[in-house]
């Protein structure tokens, strides 16, 4: 995949990228996000969308894909690492 900005625009170019792929890149890395597409194939797609604006971002991939992304309410395993008994040693 290859990005660019112009003028507070990004453009997203994937030449035979997975809908994982889409979706593990970037613009998600904060988010929890479930690819629940059923596509496994591989695409070519062009996307625009205004740079820092989450919910363009997800009007473009609809408009633009046909990918409809929405926020949902899900419980995920999550492992937090509270206190350490010893200090690590540097590498």
């Amino acid at each position: 995949m290859a990005w660019s900005t112009q003028d507070e625009r990004v453009y997203l170019t994937g030449i035979g990228q997975s809908v994982s792929d889409l979706l593990g890149f970037s613009i998600f890395r904060y988010y929890h996000v479930v690819d629940k597409t059923g596509l496994s194939g591989q695409y070519d797609f062009h996307l625009s969308y205004r740079s820092g604006d989450l919910q363009d971002i997800y009007n473009a991939m609809e408009k633009q894909l046909g990918l409809k992304v929405r926020s949902a309410d899900v419980s995920i395993d999550v492992i937090i690492v509270d206190s350490a008994k010893e200090k690590p040693t540097e590498n």
